[in-house]
C-alpha cells in the first residue's frame, strides 16, 4: 500500500495568497479614503500604492517561501517519526517473538536436560541402596555427587533466565521458615557431601525463629538465596565449617525482620571483587588455572531475588579471611488462631461416604485394608517409567503404567487407584488436560490424590496443578525422599518410612 504523506489544513500557497490579498484590498480601500481626503496629485497616489503594492508582493513571496519550507520540515518531520514508530513497533514484535522464542526454548532444555538425568540420578540411588560392596560405592556416589552439580548448574541456567525475563513470581504461599531452612542445608549437604553447615538460631539483637512460626512470602526463592549462599560458603570454604546463623527481630505490625548470615573461613576475596561478583557469570578468578568450578550466577540470583522481595543483601570479604553475606528482609507472619484439628476428627465430622473416609483416614496412617496399594504411573519416557515402577514396587505398590493423557483417563475409569504420578508432557492429551478429566468427572478417581512428577519448572506449570486441583508437584530428577515426600502426602506415611 502506498503511503499517504500527512497533509497540513492550509498550504503555504494558500497562506502567501491570503496575505496578498488581504494587503492589495488595504491598499485599495486606503488608496480610496485617501484619494478623497487629501490634495495630492494622482502621480504621488499611484506611487504610494505601486510601493505599496511591491511590499505586499514581495512580502507575500517571502511568506510563502518561509511557510514551503516550514511545510517541509513538518512534513519530514511527520514522515521520520511515522517511519520511527514504525520502526519500533516492529521491533517490539521481534523482541515479543524473541521472547516466546526463548521461553519456549527453556522449557524443551528444562525438559530435555532433566528427562535422561531422573533414570541416571533414580537407578544410581537404587544401587546405592542395594549395593553393599565398598569398591562399587564410592564410584556409585561420585555419578551421585557429578550428577547433582549438573543439575545445580541446570536449575541455576534456567532459573536465572526466567527470572531475568519475567522479573517476577506469582502468588504466595503460608510455610514455615525452620523446615524451609532444614531442607536447604540437607540439599546443600547431598550437593557437597564433605562440606560441614552449622546452623546457628538467634544471634546477636535477633531472637531465635519460633518452631511453630508460620509466615506467608515465596518460600521457594527464599529457600534458593539459601541454598546458593550456602553452596558458595561451602564451595569456597576449603573444608572448613560453614556458619547459617538465622534470626527474627520484631517490629511494629506482624512482620518481623528476618535476618540470615552465611559465613565462611576460606580463601576469601577483596572487597572490590564484591559487586562484580553480583553480575551474572562474573567470578573472582576467570583464569584457565582457577581452582574452583561454576559458572558465576549464584550471586546474581540472590541479587534478582533481594530486589524482587524488597530485601537487602550484603556481602563483607578479605583475602585469606572468608566471607560473610547477610539477607535481610520483612517477613509477612500469618496468626493461627486456633489449633488445627487432625484430619481423622474433619474426616468423622465431614459428610463423606465410608469408602471416602476410608480413602481420607490413611492420611492418619490407617490402611484401607490388607491390599497392596495401586498406582498409575502416567509417563511416555519408557526409561523413566521403569525406573517409577521399580521405586513404587520398593514401597510395596502395585503399578500400572499409562504412555499418555488418554490412557491414562481409560484406565481410571476401569479401576480405582489409590496414588497418581503424571507427567505433564504428554501425547494426545498432557498431563494438565488428563488430570482435569480424571478429577473432573464424578468417577472412580475423583478422590484420588494425583502428584506431578515432571521436567517442567515453571512457575505456570506449579500454579497450573494447583487450580486443577493436584496434591502436588515434583520436579524431576524424583530422588526418593521426593518420593518418600509424595506418599506421606498422600496417606502412606507408613510404606513412606525408611
Amino acid at each position: 500500500m502506498k503511503s499517504r504523506e500527512p497533509k497540513i489544513a492550509l498550504s503555504p500557497g494558500r497562506i502567501a495568497a491570503i496575505y496578498v490579498a488581504v494587503g492589495i484590498l488595504w491598499i485599495l480601500v486606503t488608496s480610496f479614503l485617501v484619494s478623497g481626503y487629501s490634495d495630492a496629485t494622482e502621480d504621488l497616489l499611484l506611487y504610494e500604492i505601486g510601493k505599496d503594492l511591491f511590499f505586499v508582493l514581495a512580502s507575500g513571496f517571502l511568506l510563502w517561501f518561509l511557510c514551503h519550507n516550514w511545510e517541509k520540515q513538518v512534513v519530514q518531520a511527520a514522515l521520520e517519526g511515522s517511519r520511527a514508530m514504525k520502526e519500533l513497533d516492529e521491533a517490539r514484535r521481534e523482541a515479543e517473538s524473541a521472547n516466546r522464542v526463548k521461553s519456549d526454548f527453556l522449557a524443551v532444555m528444562s525438559h530435555e536436560l532433566r528427562t535422561p538425568l531422573n533414570p541416571i540420578m533414580g537407578y544410581t540411588s537404587l544401587l546405592l541402596e542395594e549395593v553393599e560392596d565398598p569398591s562399587l560405592q564410592d564410584p556409585l556416589r561420585d555419578i551421585m555427587n557429578s550428577s547433582r552439580r549438573m543439575l545445580h548448574l541446570i536449575d541455576d541456567l534456567l532459573f536465572f533466565s526466567y527470572f531475568n525475563e519475567h522479573q517476577r513470581v506469582e502468588g504466595v504461599e503460608v510455610f514455615e521458615l525452620l523446615p524451609l531452612v532444614e531442607k536447604s542445608v540437607s540439599e546443600t549437604r547431598r550437593t557437597f557431601p564433605n562440606g560441614v553447615v552449622v546452623v546457628e538460631n538467634g544471634f546477636g539483637d535477633f531472637a531465635k525463629v519460633g518452631a511453630e512460626d508460620v509466615f506467608e512470602d515465596h518460600p521457594e526463592l527464599l529457600e534458593r538465596v539459601l541454598h546458593e549462599l550456602l553452596s558458595n560458603g561451602v564451595k569456597f570454604g576449603e573444608g572448613k565449617p560453614v556458619y547459617l546463623r538465622l534470626g527474627a527481630k520484631e517490629k511494629e505490625g506482624s512482620c518481623p525482620l528476618i535476618r540470615f548470615e552465611v559465613e565462611d573461613s576460606g580463601i576469601g576475596m577483596p572487597q572490590e571483587f564484591i559487586d562484580k561478583i553480583y553480575d551474572p557469570f562474573s567470578q573472582a578468578d576467570t583464569s584457565q588455572t582457577r581452582r574452583y568450578q561454576g559458572v558465576g550466577l549464584g550471586l546474581s540470583i540472590c541479587r534478582k531475588i533481594a530486589d524482587f522481595l524488597e530485601a537487602e543483601l550484603e556481602g563483607r570479604s578479605f583475602p585469606g579471611e572468608g566471607a560473610k553475606f547477610s539477607f535481610q528482609f520483612l517477613l509477612p507472619r500469618v496468626e493461627i488462631q486456633e489449633k488445627r484439628k487432625s484430619v481423622k476428627q474433619r474426616v468423622e465430622e465431614s459428610s463423606f461416604t465410608d469408602s471416602e473416609k476410608d480413602r481420607l483416614n490413611r492420611v492418619e496412617g490407617e490402611a484401607i485394608d490388607s491390599r497392596s496399594p495401586c498406582a498409575l504411573v502416567v509417563e511416555d519416557d519408557p526409561l523413566n517409567a521403569r525406573l517409577a515402577r521399580k521405586e513404587l514396587e520398593l514401597f510395596g505398590f502395585e503399578v500400572e503404567v499409562a504412555s499418555d493423557g488418554e490412557e491414562a483417563v481409560e484406565k481410571c475409569e476401569l479401576r480405582v487407584f489409590d496414588l497418581i504420578l503424571m507427567d505433564i508432557c504428554l501425547p494426545r492429551m498432557n498431563g494438565f488436560e488428563a488430570s482435569e478429566a480424571i478429577l473432573g468427572k464424578d468417577g472412580k478417581n475423583a478422590g484420588t490424590p494425583i502428584f506431578a512428577l515432571t521436567a517442567l519448572v515453571e512457575e505456570e506449570a506449579r500454579l497450573r496443578c494447583k487450580e486443577i486441583g493436584m496434591q502436588g508437584f515434583v520436579s524431576k530428577p524424583v530422588r526418593m525422599e521426593d518420593l518418600r515426600s509424595v506418599l506421606a502426602i498422600a496417606g502412606f506415611r507408613e510404606l513412606a518410612k525408611e
